[in-house]
């Protein structure tokens, strides 16, 4: 796999996260400059990596730091300069990399019993909950190196803590270049590298691959259970199977706002026209995952959707209606948050009226959520359960 020399672009971001690339890695280092590699050079759009963090052995941090991180010749380092990237603005260096231990706390040289196994598991997912935990963070976590243990458990990890906007990868590249000692990223410029097989090969040619891994996300699906996880790997994984077995039925929520109706399996709700607008809005955003990826919006950010909830309400009732006419006028500078907080109260109060004790009504019902000095309102219902009918 081989590709054309590609122009220096700098690292920039699209979107407001903070940008952490998380790896596993063994005696490969070069996974980490792979990865970083097809996220800012070949990933369209680029990611602006804020911090790396690397899970490893001792035997795997020394060979980081020799390889990666020796002042202006590690690998790191060269990489950065070679494609015009400022090494100050990626927090990456040895305290970022994370040595795995025992049960006793003793530095790993190796994964090689199950009691380092069940260690190591309970530290990947201690690691992966604290990132996670803070909303402004978008995690990769690359699983190509370390062994596969690490790998599976990195995954598992993500699976139980990772949000919409978290990506699971895996690097690929040509096989005989896999862990090669002067293949570390391609170059931008020519430079020929001996293969294992004996064969010389344009190293700026060579083509990174990553491969992004769908994975089930069972952290907003179990978030109340999940505050309150502290234990281990293997507690936690019991714990959350015996509560996804009595789990309560979760009917889709069908809502088709020009027919003024709103559905929860085969439970109509009664809701006002403008209780359905407001309603739809947050369903939308539940779905496309807006806000900061979990479907939650400000009343700022409600106030940047008033065209469309007019075009809505507008359908209701056509467009001369004087229904219309008085919510622009008072919709004319923005969305009384007093207006906002009383709809979505009588709302939910109307769910729950309706809703049999079967169904998990709080999936339903107008959430708030306080961050950063600004409430949230969304849905906590999963995505794949919502069914928008818009002409």
């Amino acid at each position: 796999m081989e590709r054309d020399i590609p122009p220096c672009r700098r690292m920039t971001s699209v979107t407001a996260w903070r940008e952490i690339l998380v790896v596993v890695a063994g005696l490969t280092p070069q996974v980490i400059t792979e990865t970083l590699y097809y996220l800012t050079q070949v990933r369209d759009p680029p990611v602006g990596i804020a911090e790396i963090y690397i899970l490893t052995t001792q035997p795997g941090r020394e060979r980081i730091l020799t390889d990666l991180l020796t002042p202006d010749r590690g690998r790191f380092y060269t990489f950065c300069t070679e494609y015009d990237v400022d090494p100050t603005g990626i927090a990456f260096d040895g305290d970022h990399i994370h040595v795995l231990t025992d049960a006793a706390s003793v530095p790993l040289e190796d994964i090689r019993t199950a009691a380092d196994s069940a260690a190591v598991a309970d530290q990947i997912l201690a690691f992966i909950r604290r990132l996670a935990d803070d909303p402004t963070t978008r995690l990769h976590c690359s699983l190509a190196g370390g062994r596969k243990t690490l790998s599976v458990l990195l995954g598992f990890a993500l699976q139980l803590y990772g949000r919409a906007q978290d990506t699971l990868l895996h690097v690929l590249i040509r096989e005989d270049l896999e862990g090669h000692p002067e293949f570390f990223y391609p170059p931008n410029r020519s430079h020929l590298v001996k293969t294992r097989n004996g064969q010389m090969v344009e190293a700026h040619r060579v083509q990174v691959e990553v491969a992004e891994i769908p994975y089930v996300r069972l952290r907003e699906k179990l978030a109340t259970d999940m505050s309150h996880m502290i234990s281990g790997f293997a507690p936690t994984i019991d714990r959350l199977q015996r509560t996804l077995d009595t789990l309560p039925d979760l009917p889709p929520l069908v809502i088709e706002p020009a027919a003024r109706k709103v559905g929860i399996g085969t439970i109509e709700i009664p809701l006002e026209p403008m209780e359905i607008v407001l309603y739809t809005q947050l369903a939308l955003a539940k779905m496309q995952r807006e806000g900061r990826g979990d479907g939650f919006l400000s009343v700022r950010e409600l106030n940047g959707k008033r065209d469309a909830m007019l075009r809505r309400y507008e359908q209701l009732y056509g467009p001369y209606s004087g229904h219309v006419e008085n919510l622009r006028q008072a919709w004319e500078k923005r969305i009384p948050p007093a207006r906002l907080r009383s709809r979505f109260s009588k709302i939910s109060r109307k769910i729950r009226q309706a809703v049999p004790r079967n169904i998990d009504v709080e999936s339903y019902v107008v959430t708030s959520d306080r961050r950063y000095g600004a409430t949230c309102y969304g849905l906590r219902l999963p995505p794949e359960r919502i069914d928008v009918r818009e002409a």
